[in-house]
């Protein structure tokens, strides 16, 4: 994931964990160089920077951080996004696995062979972290798929009963002492809700 602002410059990073690796390329979206598209060559998919969407966003093009506007915007021909769509948890799931992070249960960071310190450094980098602390040694990121708890329950924060019409949000994070997790459903909300520094998982096949 670039800051900086139309072309076709692709470079790949190599992500590499204890026990797997897998290539996502970058990709730019609006100029030269913006990097904010990460390709998953393993599956074909085309991904959004999940800073794109995040609320509180200091951009001209800000987005309000809900499924429901967002979807509309996915929907709309005027739109810079349209064409893309809210991904699914088995297709974060997959992203995951390509990017060699080991997916967790719990919001418990990870450590030893659990532990993917490279991979999901990597994996912020292109992606974006929604969160990070002043020193840029914590970071997080939170965005919203577009499964709802009804069809993938996870655990307590995203079942059948109260939850089933909310929408799974998976997490990435690394803390200081390069403890990290992989959630695929750290928090689950209904389609009029936001949170700050929470962005949007939206994907496009290529």
């Amino acid at each position: 994931m670039k800051t900086v602002l139309f072309g076709l410059t692709i470079f790949a990073i190599t992500l590499f964990s204890a026990s797997s690796h897998a290539d996502l390329v970058e990709a730019d979206f609006l100029h030269e160089g913006d990097g904010l598209i990460t390709v998953d060559n393993v599956t074909g998919l085309e991904w959004l920077d999940v800073t794109y969407t995040s609320v509180n966003r200091d951009m001209p093009n800000y987005i309000p951080n809900t499924i429901e506007r967002v979807k509309l915007l996915t929907q709309d021909p005027l739109s810079i996004l349209y064409g893309w769509r809210h991904a699914t948890v088995p297709e974060v799931q997959a992203l995951f696995e390509s990017a060699g992070l080991v997916i967790t249960d719990d919001r418990l960071f990870q450590h030893g062979e659990m532990a993917t310190p490279e991979a999901t450094r990597a994996f912020l980098a292109l992606l974006g972290a929604t969160y990070s602390s002043r020193d840029g040694d914590y970071q997080r990121l939170f965005a919203f798929t577009g499964s709802q708890c009804k069809e993938y329950p996870i655990r307590s924060r995203c079942q059948r009963g109260s939850s089933a019409e909310k929408y799974s949000i998976p997490s990435v994070g690394i803390n200081s002492i390069e403890r990290t997790y992989a959630e695929l459903a750290h928090d689950a909300l209904k389609d009029n809700a936001y949170k700050a520094n929470y962005g949007h998982f939206l994907v496009r096949e290529r």
